[in-house]
């Protein structure tokens, strides 16, 4: 670990990464704890030796890290201002989530259940915003969950994707958002177009199928999205985010667009949320 960093990983965010590992040590009991329990464990593997010398590096660098004033290097969650428009509001939060950028390291470093509450999902989002590591695409509309609640007249609804290439299946989320009559969007990808939208967007139908038109760009042939209900705005509540309610199929053809049912289905949709629906919830 001396110095080597994954490539265009910057070395502030590995020091991010041991600041949470200090934490994660400190509430299993201290070094002392853990070190011992490790080396226990290893001495029953083959190349014992080699891996228990590359956890006494970590130890160390951990140790170093803990002494350090690494604190700074953690982005900060924006300010939103009441007297700032709502998409001014969302932009600080986007460019928030870009600071923290995409995990591109494989695991990510928290655990998101679908099942939890409002509740318990938001205290996971502050853990996210306390430690400011890489996060991935459900950890962002985690997060934007959070830190949207207090803006007012605003809808914040998942929206699912599942794409192909080849035989591979791929799913994303990112948070939708509506404010009147116009449609944006909250995320974080791999890929830039697949992230956040505008808040310009006239209609659901309309960012969808620009949606769409992004997974074409990058080869993907976008099969369905699943949407949820709006997200509670308040952070205690114990209600559970309905995070797949209505599920809708794209056209096969790139130059359709969605099938006057599908159409009459978001319709519906867009009517219930208006009036405040709570419809009874079934698997789609």
């Amino acid at each position: 670990m001396d110095g080597e960093f994954p490539e265009g990983f910057p070395a502030e965010r590995w020091n991010n990464i041991l600041l949470y590992a200090h934490q994660r040590i400190l509430e299993a009991g201290g070094m002392d704890a853990v070190l011992p329990a490790c080396n226990g464990s290893k001495e029953q593997e083959e190349g014992s030796v080699e891996e228990s010398a590359g956890f006494e590096r970590l130890v160390r660098h951990v140790k170093k890290m803990a002494a350090a004033d690494i604190g700074s290097t953690i982005p900060k969650p924006p300010q939103l201002q009441n007297d700032r428009n709502v998409a001014a509001r969302l932009k600080s939060v986007q460019t928030y989530l870009n600071r923290l950028e995409y995990n591109h390291l494989g695991t990510p470093f928290f655990v998101i259940r679908k099942s939890a509450s409002v509740r318990s999902l938001m205290r996971t989002a502050q853990e996210i915003v306390r430690y400011g590591l890489p996060i991935k695409c459900l950890e962002a509309a985690v997060v934007g969950m959070l830190l949207t609640a207090g803006i007012d007249g605003i809808d914040r609804i998942t929206c699912s994707f599942k794409s192909q290439v080849g035989s591979e299946v791929y799913r994303h989320i990112v948070l939708l958002i509506r404010h009147g009559d116009r449609w944006g969007a909250l995320g974080l990808s791999r890929r830039r177009d697949l992230m956040d939208k505008p808040l310009t967007f006239q209609s659901l139908p309309e960012i969808l199928m620009e949606y769409r038109t992004a997974y074409e760009r990058n080869q993907h042939c976008l099969i369905k999205a699943k949407l949820g209900l709006p997200v509670p705005h308040d952070t205690s509540s114990n209600e559970r985010i309905a995070w797949k309610y209505l599920s809708l199929r794209f056209p096969t053809s790139s130059y359709h667009s969605f099938t006057p049912q599908a159409t009459h289905s978001m319709d519906r949709f867009i009517r219930g949320i208006r009036g405040g629906f709570k419809p009874i919830l079934v698997d789609v």
